[in-house]
């Protein structure tokens, strides 16, 4: 996993406008955070958020997500799934093709047939509304961070 994660890494860094989240699902919240946190620190993760799934072990049903398998990646843009990976085991061969799958989706960017004066009248009337759309990318660190890090209680 680690030769995936130093991957995504590397994405992440090259095109910030986009963000790589990797979620735990793990019912051993406390041995989830140890892992994380040493696999962000032993690959030196800037970019990439870490979090643990609040539901433990269950993945949303939303996600559509093969149980059966010990690793699934999943390359979205917005929020749409453009690419699923359902793996047992993290090889070489799957890293490079999941690399290569996210590359075409970055390049690709945005649909052309999205009307950019639209999209931008859409999100002023929804700002208007208190319904604009969160910065994913900043939110999901926040989590982590809340996540990964010990809270100070004011004192021992």
């Amino acid at each position: 996993m680690t030769g995936l994660v130093k991957e995504i890494e590397k994405l992440a860094k090259a095109d910030k406008a986009n963000g790589a989240v990797l979620v735990y699902f793990s019912d051993a919240k406390e041995e989830a955070t140890k892992k994380l946190k040493e696999l962000a620190e032993k690959n030196k993760l800037e970019e990439t958020a870490l979090t643990i799934n609040e539901s433990g072990s269950k993945a949303p049903d939303f996600l559509k997500l093969n149980e059966k398998v010990k690793h699934t990646v999943l390359v979205y843009e917005g929020k749409k799934v453009k690419h699923n990976f359902a793996l047992e085991k993290i090889s070489e061969d799957s890293v490079k093709e999941i690399v290569q799958k996210a590359k075409t989706v970055l390049k690709e960017g945005p649909k052309k047939d999205v009307d950019p004066a639209a999209d931008a009248k859409a999100k002023a009337k929804a700002k208007v509304k208190g319904k604009a759309e969160p910065k994913v990318k900043a939110k999901v660190k926040a989590k982590v961070k809340a996540k990964l890090e010990p809270k100070d209680t004011g004192g021992a």
